[in-house]
């Protein structure tokens, strides 16, 4: 949902979008383009990519005095594969702040460049598939909307659509239990805040 300073053709996001994708290929679960590439807009200021990343479990025996000591360690394909590419330069950290000189690199968030384009991935969780990319494919305003309780106005003056019993905690939460709402597909979303599904280029 983030707009770049310099905007491009919509067209030509897609084509950088689909040599970035070629290059993470078999490094997630699921994985889609979010943002206003993904509302059909005819320019846009960035790349936003939603990812639920491929994770291996890797042996390691280690000898010690009593035996073999067995050690399973998890690997995160996505970010092993992103890492691999920055040490190569193929992709950079894009400078974010005014004064360009922090970054976001982290396992859940990165903001890259690719072909001087900035690409923003956010990884999440099968069971939050669907909130993620609601809230990523946006546009901002709708966005706001859903995690603003429905007694509240957002600061555009759009009404909230949060239901009072829900909390939003790293997906849609029950105020009651605080268990986590199941949203595995954005139609579940929806559902769940009890509004009509919208297709991505309607939601305004």
């Amino acid at each position: 949902m983030s707009s770049a300073a310099t905007r491009i053709r919509s067209q030509d996001a897609a084509a950088t979008a689909k040599r970035f994708l070629a290059l993470i290929d078999g490094t997630t679960e699921r994985i889609a383009v979010a943002g206003s590439l993904r509302r059909r807009l005819p320019m846009c200021g960035d790349v936003e990519v939603v990812a639920i990343p491929k994770i291996t479990e890797v042996e390691t025996t280690t000898p010690d005095l009593f035996g073999d000591h067995v050690e399973w360690t998890q690997t995160d394909c996505l970010h092993e594969r992103l890492t691999e590419l920055l040490a190569a330069g193929t992709i950079q950290k894009r400078p974010l702040g005014e004064d360009g000189t922090s970054t976001k690199f982290g396992p859940r968030t990165k903001y890259l460049l690719f072909e001087d384009r900035p690409i923003d991935v956010f990884t999440t969780d099968p069971e939050i598939w669907g909130w993620t990319m609601v809230l990523r494919t946006g546009p901002a305003e709708f966005s706001r909307q859903i995690v603003q309780g429905r007694e509240f106005k957002t600061s555009d003056r759009r009404r909230g659509l949060l239901p009072p019993h829900m909390s939003v905690q790293g997906g849609l939460r029950s105020r009651l239990s605080g268990e986590l709402i199941p949203t595995p597909e954005e139609s579940d979303v929806f559902a769940a805040l009890g509004i009509e599904y919208r297709d991505p280029w309607l939601r305004r």
